[in-house]
């Protein structure tokens, strides 16, 4: 079983707002919008699920992923407003 991999886990970006946006919102210099993202990509020969997936693993079992999901990719929005 290939024991390798490589994960992309989390990626942000970061904008700050232009005095027009600010005044829109009433706030002042510095506020910003976040994006970001999480448990983006992996790469790996592994067929299974998951390759950190550990149900069922214990000294007398052999890795099982039944019933078992990779972590979900998430994608966040922030809005961070100074006043």
């Amino acid at each position: 079983m290939p024991s390798q991999f490589w994960k992309w886990r989390e990626l942000a970006a970061s904008y700050i707002l232009p005095d027009r946006i600010n005044r829109m919102f009433i706030a002042q210099k510095g506020s910003t919008f976040v994006f970001g993202l999480r448990n983006i990509h992996t790469w790996t020969n592994f067929t299974g699920v998951d390759p950190e997936q550990n149900y069922g693993v214990n000294g007398n079992e052999i890795a099982n992923d039944f019933n078992t999901s990779p972590p979900p990719t998430y994608i966040t929005f922030r809005l961070n407003l100074k006043y």
